[in-house]
């Protein structure tokens, strides 16, 4: 508890007591008396309070000087460390020149039981008789390698590094001797043999090569014995055509008979595969153009269909390698795709006839409503059987002028004019766009006969004149055009 809470708390007791001492006392003298007390006590109070309010402050300058001297030991501490970092760095440095110097002017000392195990794993490299005989013995080699490696001081570790690089070589080298030729990694083999160092056996370097010699060979021989399985393989399952192939390159390359011949024999199935995928995808190709409603775009994909079955057998009955049934599918490809070309145009041939005896009897018709209109003499008949049928802009110029007659009333004096102004539009919109190359020889006798009669009537008239310039510049109608008016 706080030492002001402390006295503040007695004073209070005290206060309250007098209170009621002064309760029970009436006399004055007593009265005084106790305000003295009264006064002396809050005196003490105070103090005591001052007090207080002292050994406060005096407990937080402590704590604030103990948390200094905290703060500057911590920072000693660092120091401390940093300094023994020092020392530490400065001891290796010392001990750095001081190798040096022992190794340069003072013969190092090694180990009497390492150099004794080194020695014997070095005799054991130089004699071929105590040579590693199988891997297991190879890996004890490298075990006690291992083992002198790991007991070697460190201010021995320069003495003996190129006794230990020997070593380490030969310790590969007694691995790859001992392993199967099949088995042997060519790669690291030829890693070795790089990293070959001054001091090694000569006998354990030959005895190097010759393994790895064997190994490629090994390799070599089971390396072409899966490659021809291979070639083999996809001849038999008619598959893979193409990884055969390319593992054979190599093969080729050393001029292997046999090699060559699995080679030539997969070139003939591999173009013969890909003749048949060509085949497969132009019939299917062939399907999709049937279903094409625009008969001008499934007349052009059968042409190309049937182009590109046509130019591909004439180059594999060149090359001779592609088989009977490719060529027999292919050509059958090529008809098809001609003959509904040859169907589209026969079509076309027939529309065209059909719309060319339409134009010409159109001509007829209209003929018989010119004639019958010009007979009536009314605008009205000309207006309503003539007019709709004739599409050029002048058609409005058809008007039939009259005049006072005789006592019947007014008479036409135009029929003629009108007449021969309809039947050089009708001719020019119904007759003139036919091309007589593309008639057959009855809707042509029908067209000649509708022309003849027509123009005959023209004759010497200005219209026929626009008839047969319009007969040199008008586009005739072909196959491929909309066969309208």
């Amino acid at each position: 508890m706080n030492l002001n809470l402390k006295i503040f708390f007695g004073v209070s007791v005290v206060a309250l007591g007098v209170s009621i001492t002064i309760i029970g006392c009436a006399t004055k003298k007593q009265v005084d008396e106790l305000d003295r007390k009264i006064d002396n006590i809050q005196n003490e109070v105070n103090r005591l309070q001052k007090k207080a309010e002292n050994i406060d402050a005096s407990i937080m300058n402590q704590n604030s000087v103990l948390d200094r001297k905290i703060d500057n030991i911590q920072n000693e501490v660092n120091r401390l460390q940093k300094k023994a970092e020092n020392i530490n760095v400065s001891i290796m440095n010392q001990n750095s020149v001081l190798d040096r110097t022992i190794g340069k002017y003072i013969p190092i000392q090694i180990p009497e039981d390492l150099n004794k195990d080194i020695s014997s794993l070095e005799e054991q490299g130089k004699n071929p008789d105590r040579w590693p005989r199988n891997m297991d013995e190879a890996k004890q080699f490298s075990e006690a390698l291992v083992k002198c490696i790991k007991s070697t001081p460190p201010w021995a570790e320069k003495e003996l590094l190129q006794r230990f690089n020997i070593l380490r070589w030969e310790e590969a080298a007694f691995r790859i001797i001992r392993t199967k030729p099949n088995e042997i990694d060519i790669a690291y083999c030829d890693e070795i043999q790089q990293a070959q160092i001054d001091g090694v056996p000569p006998k354990l370097i030959d005895v190097l090569k010759e393994t790895i010699k064997k190994a490629e060979n090994s390799t070599k021989t089971t390396k072409r014995a899966g490659t021809i399985k291979m070639a083999k393989d996809a001849i038999l399952n008619k598959s893979d055509f193409e990884k055969a192939l390319e593992e054979l390159v190599y093969l080729l390359e050393e001029k292997d008979q046999e090699a060559i011949k699995y080679y030539e024999k997969l070139s003939v199935l591999l173009i013969n595969k890909k003749a048949r995928e060509q085949i497969e995808n132009l019939g299917k190709n062939l399907v999709l153009i049937s279903k094409i409603s625009d008969w001008q775009l499934k007349q052009a994909g059968y042409n190309q269909i049937a182009s590109v079955a046509i130019q591909q057998y004439l180059n594999w009955r060149s090359e001779e390698i592609i088989n009977k049934d490719n060529l027999i599918d292919i050509d059958s490809l090529r008809k098809k795709a001609q003959n509904e070309v040859d169907n589209i145009s026969k079509k076309r041939m027939m529309d065209y006839q059909k719309w060319a005896f339409e134009q010409i009897k159109k001509m007829s018709q209209i003929n018989t409503l010119i004639e019958a209109a010009c007979k009536e003499g009314t605008q009205l008949s000309l207006d309503k059987n003539v007019k709709p049928l004739l599409k050029e802009s002048s058609v409005s110029e058809l008007t039939f002028k009259k005049e006072p007659g005789t006592i019947y009333g007014e008479k036409v004096v135009n029929v003629d004019e009108v007449k021969h102004k309809a039947i050089s539009m009708a001719m020019r919109q119904y007759l003139v766009p036919i091309n007589m190359g593309l008639l057959d020889i009855g809707i042509s006798q029908l067209y000649q006969k509708e022309w003849e009669k027509n123009w005959k009537y023209l004759e010497g008239k200005l219209e026929q004149d626009e008839v047969a310039k319009a007969s040199a510049i008008v586009k005739k109608k072909g196959l491929n055009d909309e066969l309208t008016d």
